[in-house]
């Protein structure tokens, strides 16, 4: 399995733990999946260390756990993800109406995706190599 493969895993991971939550917006889309398969192997092999060293998870959809903003160096505006989905911080965005729709059932995405969720993740796509 490659690490763009793994990424791909991370990535859908999180959106079906929303969409088993009852969230309908999606939040990983088939284009966000080709655009990693396109990235450098070497680059996202680095990503993918990144994410299984880390010691601490920040919970919730969190730029520190995104692969797109570590790909792009927080740089939004060359983020192929932000264009897709609009800026995470912007206010029509993909994140944003996740933020909303968990807000409105008084469920935080921090309580959903949280450092156990994302160990949990991690070891799971670690032991499918």
């Amino acid at each position: 399995m490659t690490p763009n493969e793994k990424i791909v895993m991370f990535m859908q991971a999180k959106n079906d733990c929303l969409k088993e939550n009852g969230c309908k917006i999606k939040y990983f889309f088939k284009s966000d999946e080709k655009e990693i398969l396109s990235w450098d192997e070497n680059e996202a092999q680095e990503i993918w260390n990144f994410f299984i060293k880390k010691k601490k998870f920040s919970s919730g959809i969190s730029s520190d756990n995104c692969p797109f903003c570590i790909y792009n160096d927080f740089a939004c505006n060359i983020c192929g993800y932000s264009k897709r989905h609009k800026k995470c911080y912007y206010e029509n965005s993909t994140t944003s109406k996740i933020f909303n729709f968990f807000n409105n059932k008084d469920i935080s995405t921090s309580d959903l995706l949280d450092n156990k969720f994302y160990r949990d993740t991690i070891n799971k796509i670690k032991k499918g190599e």
